[in-house]
């Protein structure tokens, strides 16, 4: 476990929201929403990080939230148990998405709420997606793995 780091500026930090959500996971997972810059919304996006220690920092440092935003999608980052400043739970990533899903439905309820996941966040969201509670209305699945083993081969040391 490394203590994650923000990459955003100071200035950069005051666009974006700060919350908490209860996951059934057992972990309090930590989340960031930023209003688009457009006037009129399209949607919010939740964005499902890969496995990494930059967490919810790999669509920051990458200008994931940026395209989106300049493009009128409300956005939402956050970090899967035990990654990023999530603590950690149990191996049901799927719970945490589920939460997230949640929450970006209580902080934009009148609008379609989006998901894209890459790897570890799109193979954990496929399982969000059959849970009757999910809130998401589209998503966009990146480089999922459709099994652990077929995920952990490409990582034979670990």
């Amino acid at each position: 476990m490394v203590k994650w780091r923000n990459p955003l500026t100071e200035v950069e930090q005051k666009e974006w929201e700060r919350f908490t959500v209860k996951s059934k996971s057992g972990s309090l997972i930590q989340g960031m929403f930023a209003k688009t810059v457009q006037q009129h919304p399209k949607g919010t996006i939740v964005l499902g990080h890969p496995m990494g220690k930059e967490a919810k920092g790999y669509f920051l440092k990458r200008n994931y939230t940026h395209l989106l935003r300049d493009n009128g999608f409300n956005t939402i980052v956050f970090d899967i148990n035990g990654f990023g400043e999530s603590l950690h739970g149990n191996f049901s990533y799927f719970e945490d998405i589920t939460a997230v899903s949640n929450k970006a439905k209580e902080i934009t309820p009148d609008l379609p709420i989006g998901y894209h996941g890459i790897s570890l966040g799109a193979m954990y969201s496929t399982v969000s997606f059959s849970d009757i509670n999910h809130k998401f209305d589209f998503a966009i699945v990146e480089s999922s793995s459709t099994t652990l083993a077929e995920f952990w081969i490409q990582f034979p040391f670990a």
